[in-house]
């Protein structure tokens, strides 16, 4: 980027200022801190070519193209990080992946920053190399072959060889073209995920990108260089093919928010460059509407500042885009509703019912992810049941206002940002949403259908069929099927109602042969029975079809209306308990999201929300009268405190951190005080506020910011509302966004912080009562480029908080001159404030919380929850509740959201602040032991707990380093504990209630040197044997029995050569175990031994390498393999064949290396699996639960705060327990009966009018 010229290189510039201004009463005026930034008379000036042209520099909601690149501007650096990205992949080979927020500009970057960039020659030979651009659609296969054929000339059945004959075959190509390689740029890839519903074809396209990346097999350059464009939500989508996930770890490139003099030049320059000027203060009125404060800017927003730019081009004033032009197109938070709005209203009102349908059909919802655009054939769009030449009116409308975008034969929404923007699309979405979602099944499961030759198998049957119907029934979704997913349908009804004939048949003529040959009275009660029982069986089946379906229905809601998804679920298991309904109740007891509400009846345009979560404001107004309404509710109880109607319109309202108090900013340049408890003036005077004010109240409301720009400078005034006084003035420098941002209250209001505006400049603080500056913590030492957003107070006063640059944000004690905490992966843009939790342990920033160590440390995260910036605006972000069991923000669309945090922030601790290495739960679940490992002040040592009610049994001190992490073994009561030493020389036998030890024995590892060694060992059910098992890494596998009255061994024996071979280390615990059964009468030890009678030894079913087992059931049945870090499956084994049961259930992996990441419940229908997401260097944690009948998983992920190293389900099965590394304890609740008393005490039951709406084939019952 071109710097601005008119300051000197190197000159010396103003030095900081303090200016005090003492007024009658002897109050001082303190101001520090000027800063000047000099700026030529033009402003920014960076032009590339041309002269005036009557075309519009800004492409809207679209991506900017190639041929649009002289427009580009604002990132140039992100550009240069993209070459050298591909200039490492053109030598090593694999993929580029671009990834970024959707809004981010990645399709942008791609079209017109690289594509010319490689024209140019960025990456040495690029000029001359082919280009291939395309988006996958829902045949992403089918686009690459196209692609392939149109670039290179490669033919359908060469693409279809198969990766490296492809790769080869385009080798030889480029070789006849006398080019080195070829480019391949897919953008959106999102697609494949959200278009493609076939997974084979998925995982073909990814092998066929990444093996044309791939180098030659003789070590050649690799035939293209291939960049992929994703949206950052599908990370994960992405992450679940390895190739993928191998290129996101080492060649990602990640499209961040553009910074201030990014977005200034991307504002500024496009309009220099068509001979168009650009009106001083426009561009930081821009940047202040987008949320640009510092470093960035929401996510999503950056497509909405474009339609704003473009829009006001419209306006401009001859060659002066003007703030007068700006302000009449709605500005960005209105520019893309408005121009929606005047389109749709100047429909006819036949062609407005044609608008809500075809806009549904080009949609895709997202289940868990972000909704998407989704392309559609015009053809078929115009033949979806609606009148053709009304949809060509509507299609030909909204692509002419650039909302929907037409190329070759396929319709499009223009950006996805449209979808946030126009609250009446975002209306219709919500209200379908559950049909939507029915409609996408319908479509993917026609189009496989389709792509399998109409195949009877691909028909839809069963409860899936019954879904369909009921909705297409209820004539729920305006947009309508298109013809082949309606023949689809059609198709599939009548294959279910030929195999219904059928099937009655076949019972009519079972019934004419009972008849036969049966006397005629024994018939006729025979015949009477069997109706009974198959109307039973009917009603059976129909109650647990409609069980299945408000199942997911419930889920489907359950982030939009939690209240209403809590009622369905509770109505979901009423009508049966199927394994969709137990999911349904635990999804709704567990998931984060406890509220989602409107409490405003009017359009919502300015927001706030008090430090407790409790208070909500909300401005805004009916159609037609303008925003001149202020309401204020109760956000736990709903309830309307007061209200207030202004004289002119609203343009912000804010709270003051206890609620008591609102400031609202009028248009007439006025700011009045008011009492949020009567929604009265809380006095009469106004404070003036003109020059694009912008307002905030300190935490008591005794002090009032406004901040207003003159000439492009800040000028913060704080005023004493109880006196009427102006007490400080701060003017920043020229080009300083702003000052009120970066300031900040102490909980008591005797501080006032004030972040520097330089990077290297520390903050300022200001003693309210004094009236002067005060010491600030002097250690936070600064880098010369570092940059510190606002200080953020803990409400005890006692410590603050401080966000830094590349995304750190620095906890310090008030008082004391060291840094507490670093916390890491927070987002540095000032704009995204961080808050403490009322107790102070815990800080939150948008949408991700991290729990801050009690000593010395890093903080860790512990929950990363998206939203966008309608669901929680950069003004109104998360607040903890006065528990901290919630966090409340609200969002630019008046919905004010509370998520459930109670399970992370309010879980009992065994050992605050501790570190644990290992632990066990007894096998009926009653005691738990866990290894402290050792600090500064305490040696390590172990404790035993009682499960029920958790009261510590017994801690005592080993007297050696245990084993880790399998280390501790209980006998099934828990009075015995084994611990295995760290060498496995040694097993030591304790007392666990009293922790006095009773002795020891040697293991048959004691004096073996060899590497990879395992050992397992188990307590005899009568507590008075132990048997111990070895396996050597060169394959020596002995078995050992020992006598625990007398500590002398009683056999040991060793499993015949060959079971493993020698010489063949075993690298980890993969399944070694000895588990009695429950009679005491056997064992089973694997590998190699199998099952053998105790304690004569003799083998009674022969092991194997295969035999991998972890646990057995407690009626000793069936043995368990649990997943691991490399093995994504539970097995499971008959315990006296030793054969395996069943499929493999895929519960994915887990963090664990051992099975200590696994539980089973005592029934065995359910299983409980650990698993670490994000990454290694930033994990979080979660239990995921099974159904082991259903073989599904139940429910939404639990949410733990940390490493999980023990878990287990209480012996009746109601509860689940988990502790993790930190000693925390997490109880989870999971039966039934408990399950739906909670979601009815927390929604009620589902009323007589909303079942008839949502099951109205079954009589209403009552729910709860």
């Amino acid at each position: 980027m071109s710097l601005p010229s008119g300051h000197p290189s190197g000159a010396e510039q103003d030095p900081p200022r303090l200016h005090v201004e003492v007024s009658g009463d002897g109050q001082a005026n303190v101001a520090g801190g000027d800063q000047h930034i000099h700026y030529p008379p033009d402003g920014i000036r960076r032009v590339r070519s041309g002269g005036v042209v009557d075309e519009c520099p800004y492409p809207g909601l679209a991506a900017f193209g190639p041929e649009q690149a002289r427009w580009f501007f604002g990132r140039d650096e992100l550009l240069a990080e993209l070459k050298a990205r591909l200039d490492e992949r053109a030598r090593s080979g694999g993929p580029v992946m671009v990834v970024a927020p959707s809004g981010a500009g990645k399709s942008s970057l791609l079209r017109a920053g690289l594509v010319p960039a490689l024209e140019a020659g960025a990456v040495p030979g690029s000029r001359h190399w082919p280009r291939l651009l395309f988006t996958p659609t829902d045949r992403p296969l089918a686009a690459l072959t196209g692609n392939l054929a149109a670039g290179v000339g490669l033919t359908p059945e060469q693409v279809a060889a198969g990766p490296q004959e492809c790769a080869a075959t385009l080798r030889r190509a480029l070789r006849d073209r006398d080019a080195a390689r070829a480019v391949v740029i897919v953008d959106q890839l999102e697609e494949l995920f959200t278009l493609c519903a076939d997974e084979s074809e998925r995982r073909r396209f990814v092998e066929l990108i990444c093996g044309l990346a791939d180098p030659g097999p003789a070590g050649e350059p690799s035939a293209a260089l291939v960049v992929c464009g994703v949206r950052s939500d599908f990370y994960t989508s992405c992450a679940d093919h390895p190739r993928l996930r191998s290129a996101l770890r080492d060649g990602q490139v990640f499209a961040g928010p553009m910074s201030q003099d990014e977005l200034r030049e991307a504002i500024v320059c496009p309009a220099q460059d068509v001979g168009l000027t650009v009106e001083p203060g426009l561009a930081e009125l821009l940047l202040r509407d987008l949320g640009a404060t510092g470093g960035g800017y929401a996510a999503g927003r950056l497509p909405l500042l474009a339609h704003a730019l473009r829009t006001t081009w419209q306006e401009r004033h001859g060659h002066l885009l003007t703030v007068d032009g700006y302000r009449a197109t709605g500005g960005i938070q209105k520019a893309v509703a408005t121009t929606a709005e005047r389109i749709f209203t100047g429909l006819e009102e036949a062609d407005r019912q044609t608008a809500r349908a075809l806009f549904l059909r080009l949609v895709t919802v997202g289940d868990g992810v972000e909704d998407v655009r989704r392309r559609v054939a015009r053809a078929d769009l115009l033949s979806s049941g609606l009148d053709t030449g009304s949809s060509s009116r509507v299609v030909d409308a909204f692509t002419h206002g650039r909302l929907l975008t037409q190329h070759e034969d396929i319709v499009e929404i223009t950006h996805e940002a449209l979808l946030i923007a126009w609250p009446r699309l975002k209306t219709w979405i919500a209200e379908d949403r559950a049909g939507l979602l029915v409609r996408q099944d319908l479509i993917d499961a026609a189009a496989s259908w389709r792509k399998d030759g109409e195949d009877p198998s691909g028909l839809l049957r069963g409860l899936r069929l019954a879904i369909a119907r009921n909705w297409v029934a209820a004539g729920a979704s305006p947009g309508g099927l298109d013809a082949e997913t309606g023949e689809f349908l059609r198709a599939s009804v009548l294959q279910e109602e030929s195999e219904r004939q059928a099937a009655q048949l076949h019972t009519r003529r079972l019934r004419l042969l009972a008849g036969a040959l049966a006397v005629l009275l024994v018939a006729a009660l025979t015949a009477a029975g069997v109706a009974i029982d198959q109307r039973q069986t009917v009603v059976g089946q129909r109650d647990r079809a409609a069980s299945a379906q408000v199942a997911g229905l419930a889920i489907s809601l359950r982030r939009t209306n939690p209240d209403l998804a809590r009622r369905l679920a509770v109505a979901a298991t009423s009508l049966a308990d199927t394994s969709e309904a137990r999911s349904g109740l635990l999804t709704l007891k567990y998931q984060r999201e406890e509220a989602v509400v409107r409490l405003a009846d009017y359009e919502v345009t300015a927001t706030d929300i008090d430090d407790f979560g409790r208070v909500v404001a909300a401005a805004g107004g009916a159609l037609g009268e303008g925003s001149v309404r202020v309401g204020f509710w109760d956000a736990g109880t709903r309830r309307k405190i007061s209200s207030y109607r202004a004289q002119s319109v609203v343009e912000q309202v804010s709270l003051s951190g206890d609620g008591r108090t609102a400031a609202v900013l009028t248009g007439d340049q006025r700011v009045r005080l008011l009492d949020t408890g009567t929604g009265r003036l809380r006095d009469a005077h106004v404070y003036p506020a003109v020059n694009n004010p912008y307002t905030s109240l300190s935490p008591l409301g005794t002090y009032l910011l406004i901040e207003e720009k003159v000439d492009l400078r800040p000028i913060l005034s704080i005023w004493d509302t109880r006196r009427h006084k102006k007490i400080v003035t701060q003017t920043g420098s020229r080009g300083t966004f702003s000052l009120l941002l970066n300031t900040s209250f102490s909980p008591d209001e005797r501080v006032i912080s004030i972040s520097g505006e330089r990077p290297g400049q520390p903050f300022t603080w200001l003693d309210t009562r004094l009236k002067k500056r005060v010491p600030v913590p002097g250690s936070l030492s600064l880098s010369p480029k570092e940059v510190l957003g606002p200080v953020v107070f803990s409400p005890d006063g006692k410590r603050a908080a401080v966000l830094a640059t590349k995304g750190r944000i620095r906890v310090f004690e008030r008082d004391d001159a060291y840094v507490h905490n670093d916390i890491t992966g927070a987002r540095s843009a000032k704009g995204y404030v961080v808050r403490f939790s009322h107790d102070g342990r815990y800080l939150v920033q948008d949408g991700v919380m991290w729990e801050r160590e009690a000593s010395w440390g890093d903080g860790k995260e512990i929950m990363r929850y998206s939203t966008s910036q309608t669901e929680c605006s950069l003004d109104t972000p998360f607040r903890f509740s006065a528990d901290g069991s919630l966090l409340r923000c609200v969002g630019s669309d008046g919905m004010i959201r509370s998520l459930n945090v109670g399970l992370l922030t309010r879980a009992s601790s065994l050992n605050p602040g501790a570190n644990l290495a290992a632990a066990a739960v007894s096998a009926d679940s009653s005691t738990a032991v866990v290894y402290v490992s050792s600090t500064l002040d305490e040696p390590s040592r172990i404790e035993v707990w009682s499960v029920h009610g958790w009261v510590r049994r017994s801690r005592f001190t080993p007297g050696r380093d245990i084993g880790i992490p399998a280390g501790l073994v209980l006998s099934r009561d828990g009075r015995l504990l084994a611990v295995l030493s760290a060498d496995n020389s040694r097993i030591e036998i304790w007392d666990s209630a009293s922790g006095s030890r009773l002795g020891g024995v040697p293991t048959p590892l004691a004096g073996v040197r060899s590497s990879g060694n395992l050992l397992s060992y188990a307590i005899s059910p009568d507590g008075r044997s132990l048997a111990v098992e070895a396996l050597t890494g060169d394959g020596d596998n002995r078995l050992a029995f020992w006598d625990l009255a007398t500590m002398s061994r009683v056999r040991e024996f060793r499993a015949p050569l060959g079971c493993i071979n020698r010489g063949i280390a075993i690298l980890r615990n993969d399944g070694s175990a000895v588990l009695f059964r429950p009679d005491g009468k056997t064992l089973i030890a694997a590998p190699c031994f199998g099952v053998v009678e105790f304690p004569s030894g003799r083998i009674i079913t022969k092991g194997s390498p295969s035999l991998q087992v972890d646990a057995i059931s407690p009626d000793g049945s069936t043995l368990y393999t649990y997943p691991r870090a490399h093995r994504p499956t539970v097995k499971t084994w008959d315990a006296r064949t030793l054969r395996p049961v069943g499929e493999e259930l895929r519960t994915g992996t887990t963090w664990a290396w051992t099975g200590n990441g696994t539980a089973a419940s005592h029934d065995g229908s359910m299983l409980a699996t650990a698993h670490m997401t994000g990454s290694y260097a930033d994990p979080r944690y979660e239990i995921k639960l099974w159904d082991t009948r259903a073989r599904t998983q139940l429910g939404l992920p639990l949410p733990v705060a940390g490493e999980v190293v023990a878990m287990a389900f209480t012996a009746d099965g109601s509860t689940l327990v988990s502790i993790d590394k930190q000693g925390k304890i997490s109880t989870f609740p999971i039966e039934r009966s408990r399950l739906i008393r909670d979601l009815c005490t927390a929604s009620g039951a589902l009323s007589e009018r909303e079942w008839n709406t949502h099951i109205p084939d079954i009589p209403y019952r009552d729910t709860c």
